[in-house]
């Protein structure tokens, strides 16, 4: 499902990340400094910053990419919302079309394994869409400033 909203920028940043783990603590820390700016709560920018590492991660691991290839982010920040559009040309990869109900009282061993990571970003994101555009994918992820 495409997300269609109205983004009246308050800022607008542009990021390249290399798709490799090494890049991981660059592209949070780059993120952290843009958002820090946002009227949000402590834990609003924690679970921003915990569902960006998550997605991170799942494109190194999913897309089939080499290290050299490059991570796109689009990041505007508004009054309303903090919205993160993510672009990749790997293979395609909608990490939203079966994300699995996790029961989160059982314990680790008696649960299945993969899909939490992004169940656990839809639980903390307000809004989360994927797209295959122009042979690559996109998605968004929007916190709503409360």
């Amino acid at each position: 499902m495409k997300i269609k909203i109205k983004i009246v920028t308050k800022e607008y940043f542009l990021g390249d990340f290399t798709i490799e783990l090494e890049t991981l603590p660059h592209f949070l820390l780059w993120n952290k400094e843009k958002v820090s700016n946002a009227p949000l709560s402590e834990m609003d920018l924690f679970e921003i910053e915990v569902a960006l590492e998550e997605v991170f991660v799942n494109i190194i691991s999913y897309s089939g990419l080499s290290k050299t290839s490059l991570l796109k982010e689009d990041l505007y920040i508004s009054d309303q919302l903090v919205c993160c559009i993510l672009e990749d040309s790997g293979k395609e990869f909608n990490p939203l079309k079966n994300i699995p109900q996790v029961d989160v009282t059982q314990s680790a061993e008696n649960r299945s394994l993969g899909g939490l990571g992004i169940f656990l970003v839809n639980e903390i994101m307000d809004q989360l869409s994927y797209e295959r555009v122009d042979n690559c994918n996109r998605l968004t992820l929007i916190k709503y400033i409360k």
